[in-house]
């Protein structure tokens, strides 16, 4: 058995998607009449977190070289984004007369608007983010020996969180499966 710690930078970076219809309200020109029509847009967020992560942990070696790890993940919360943007799928609609009309961003519900399609509905800082995250991690790796004062150690581990990433809901906690390479360089 050994202890060791590691000191890791870990970024994460989280896409999700979804498409809605909404009602949109179209009003011809010259006229006072309002028509609805229903029309569908994608939402796409990418939230990204950044962290300094001190992990202490022990190994139990299996064999000579094969060992198992457990430690604890200690992570300290050094940055975050989060942004919503909002696109319309549909450009051309047609109204119940059988008129065909163009449809666009609305400019002045969406000043954000970064082309006719497409408007950003949030671009700030991940909302509530914990400054410290808490995870236990289980890893398994092989030591090999790369001379007479290095050891190279290819590893896998697996992150199991157990505070919230965020208080801005519940239970926001990302998992994680990480592919590590260890160097060690034994100093005289």
């Amino acid at each position: 058995m050994s202890i060791g710690a590691t000191l890791v930078y870990d970024y994460r970076t989280l896409k999700a998607g979804y498409t809605e219809d909404e009602t949109v309200e179209l009003k011809r020109q010259g006229s006072s009449d309002i028509m609805k029509i229903r029309v569908p847009f994608h939402h796409a967020t990418t939230s990204s977190y950044s962290f300094f992560t001190l992990q202490p942990f022990f190994n139990l070696f299996i064999t000579r070289r094969f060992f198992v790890r457990a430690g604890i993940g200690l992570s300290f919360n050094i940055g975050s984004s989060l942004l919503h943007e909002k696109e319309l799928t549909q450009t051309e609609a047609t109204l119940p007369d059988g008129e065909l009309v163009h449809l666009t961003i609305d400019r002045d519900k969406y000043p954000t608007a970064i082309s006719d399609t497409k408007a950003i509905i949030q671009d700030t800082e991940f909302p509530k983010m914990n400054g410290v995250q808490i995870a236990g991690n289980l890893s398994t790796g092989v030591e090999i020996k790369a001379g007479k004062k290095m050891t190279i150690t290819p590893l896998i581990q697996f992150g199991i969180p157990v505070t919230d990433l965020s208080s801005s809901g519940t239970n926001f906690r990302l998992r994680s499966t990480l592919l590590l390479l260890e160097v060690r360089y034994l100093i005289d």
